[in-house]
This record gives structure tokens, C-alpha cells and sequence, in this order.
């Protein structure tokens, strides 16, 4: 596993430490421990806590003014290991600070402090790039996560909207038979059952035919019934749907209202309403204490707007989550939009063009 550049950092910084301590050490200055002590707490907090790199220009004043009261000799080494963490931290402006040190210090020393500075600088942008590669793989993995979870629900929204076909054809043939064929059969059987009473009783055959086909005509009757029964819909579609959620809803009561001509609103089109409102209720179940909810459907000519609106916002209310983008993705995808606005109530707006 290749080493990332804060490991090579904190590398260079432990052994620019173990110099330090190991000079004091060998001189045993009275206030040498206490110096590497405060340098190595400023490090770790300025690891540890992050935007507060701009102390490294307090230590740095400090130190100088003990160098130039004091003069404490490890100080050179100590000034090593700040300008290096200065350069990894973009704080370009500590160079100017330990100017006055290095008027006493030879040339090494001052190659030396612009080497560590170079190699800090190369870090630094390394640990920049490193940053910006790994937020962009994120970015991709959560586009990636989001396009395969909207792919999941597509397919599974394909599904619902073929069996809801399946169901709303049944059920239209289903009212087709009931309310033409059926009325005229039926008519027919009630019609021929009086012609039956006004018939001579002398033909015995004629009328031994005729009862017969009033039997079977009647029994055809029947079985019309059962096959318009047995067409006839279980699961809820449209208007009837929606409604049937909201009074379903365990949290509050619901405000459903419906307006306009619903006649042509799609299959495909009561699918996304149908999600879009689950969707909704289930966030405010989740994320909030609404008391009252409002759920409105206004169908015109030209489109389909479903209004949402409940009173349960906090300021932990997230204006989208992951479930309504993919709502907003599928509307979009067919002309229409989703919008949240959060006020004194948070609301939904679903919007969907009629073609």
C-alpha cells in the first residue's frame, strides 16, 4: 500500500521531533524541554482540529521572542519543523518570521529550512490532488448509487403500471359488458319471460322449446354476472387510490381534495402520482411531528398538479432526499417537475404535462 502524503508528513515531522529531543538531550537547556513539549502539543492540535493553522504564526512569534531573549540554541531546529508544517499548510508567510534566526545561522541552515519548505510545498499540492480525486469517486459512486437506485425503481414502476393496465382494462371491459351488452341481455330475458305468459298452452312441444331456451338464457345471464364480477378490479386505481393512502395514513388525518376531469389521465401518470405521494408521506412519518397534511389534486385540460403540504418542519428538515430525486428524475424524463418549498410548511409540488 503506497504511503499518502500526510503519512510522509506526520513521517517528517516525528523525525524532525526526534532530532529536537535528542539535542536537547545533549545540550540540557533549562527551558528546552518545556519548548519541545509546547511544540509537539501545537502539532497535534493543529492535526487534530482542523482550520486553526494559522497558530503556526503565534508559535512562531513566540519562539522568536525567546530566541532573541533567551537565545535558546536548539531554536534553529525548532524553526526546521515549523516552516515545514507552514509550507505543508500553505502558510507561506512563516519564511519572513524566521528571518531574524537565520541572520545567526550559517548557509546550511537556510538550504536546509528551503529543502524541508520545497518538500512540504510537494506534499501539500499532492495532498490537494489526493482530496480532489477522492471527493470527485465519491461524487461518481453517489451519481452511480442514485442512477442504479432510480434504474431499480424504473423497473420496478414498469411492473406496477403493467399490472395497472392489465387491471384498468379488465375493469373497463368488465363495465363495458355491465353496462351495455349485459342491460340488453338482461332486457332480452325479462322481455321474452312476459311473452311467456301471453303464448296458447296447446302447443305442449312449442312451449317445452320455448322454457328450455329461457333456461339456458337465463343461466347464460348468470354466468355473464360471475365473468363481470370476476373482472371487475380488486385493487384501487386512480382518484380511489389516492384516497384510500390518505385514509390510510397513521400519523394525522388527511385533507384530501380532487379536482377536474381525471377521464385522461394515464396509466403510466396515476404511477408516478401514486409514488410521489407515498414517497411524501412516508418522509413526513420519518422526519417530522406534523400535526396537519394536505393533499390536493387539480387535473386540467393540460396537466396534473399534486400539492402536498404538511405543518411538521424543524431545522433538520432536508429539502430532498434521495427517494424524491428519483421521483423528480422520472418526472422529468416525461416533461414534468418537482419542487420543495420549505416556509412555515414544507411542500411538494408534482407537476406532470398532459399530452
Amino acid at each position: 500500500m503506497n504511503p499518502s502524503p500526510k503519512a510522509i508528513f506526520r513521517g517528517v515531522c516525528l523525525l524532525l521531533s526526534g532530532i529536537i529531543f535528542l539535542d536537547w538531550m545533549r545540550v540540557e537547556e533549562p527551558f528546552g524541554f518545556l519548548i519541545f513539549l509546547f511544540l509537539i502539543v501545537m502539532y497535534l492540535l493543529r492535526y487534530r482540529i482542523k482550520r486553526i493553522e494559522f497558530t503556526i504564526y503565534i508559535e512562531l512569534f513566540i519562539y522568536l521572542v525567546l530566541f532573541l531573549f533567551l537565545n535558546v540554541s536548539m531554536m534553529s531546529k525548532v524553526v526546521h519543523i515549523l516552516v515545514f508544517q507552514g509550507f505543508f499548510y500553505k502558510k507561506y508567510l512563516v519564511i519572513l518570521l524566521v528571518l531574524p534566526i537565520y541572520l545567526t545561522e550559517g548557509f546550511f541552515a537556510v538550504i536546509l529550512t528551503l529543502g524541508l519548505g520545497l518538500l512540504a510545498y510537494v506534499l501539500s499540492c499532492w495532498d490537494l490532488e489526493r482530496t480532489q480525486k477522492q471527493s470527485q469517486r465519491d461524487q461518481n459512486t453517489k451519481k452511480y448509487n442514485e442512477l442504479d437506485t432510480l434504474r431499480q425503481e424504473l423497473t420496478m414502476a414498469l411492473k406496477n403500471v403493467e399490472a395497472m393496465t392489465a387491471v384498468a382494462e379488465r375493469t373497463r371491459i368488465a363495465h363495458d359488458i355491465h353496462d351495455n351488452a349485459g342491460h340488453e341481455i338482461i332486457a332480452s330475458f325479462i322481455t321474452l319471460q312476459t311473452v311467456r305468459s301471453l303464448l296458447d298452452d296447446e302447443d305442449s312441444e312449442m312451449l317445452e322449446l320455448y322454457d328450455q331456451g329461457l333456461v339456458r338464457l337465463n343461466i347464460g345471464v348468470q354466468k355473464m354476472r360471475d365473468s363481470v364480477h370476476n373482472l371487475s378490479a380488486v385493487t384501487l386505481l386512480g382518484v380511489t387510490r389516492l384516497k384510500d393512502i390518505c385514509e390510510r395514513f397513521p400519523v394525522c388525518v388527511i385533507d384530501f381534495k380532487s379536482f377536474g376531469d381525471t377521464t385522461n389521465v394515464s396509466i403510466n401518470h396515476w404511477n408516478i402520482l401514486e409514488t410521489c405521494l407515498n414517497e411524501s408521506l412516508t418522509n413526513i412519518m420519518k422526519h417530522s411531528q406534523a400535526t396537519k397534511v394536505l393533499v390536493e389534486l387539480d387535473v386540467t385540460p393540460y396537466l396534473i398538479r399534486m400539492y402536498i403540504q404538511n405543518d411538521g418542519v424543524s431545522k433538520r428538515t432536508a429539502p430532498m432526499g434521495s427517494g424524491l430525486r428519483s421521483i423528480r428524475y422520472r418526472l422529468e424524463s416525461i416533461g414534468g417537475s418537482l419542487s420543495i418549498q420549505v416556509e412555515k410548511t414544507f411542500n411538494v409540488i408534482c407537476i406532470i404535462p398532459i399530452s
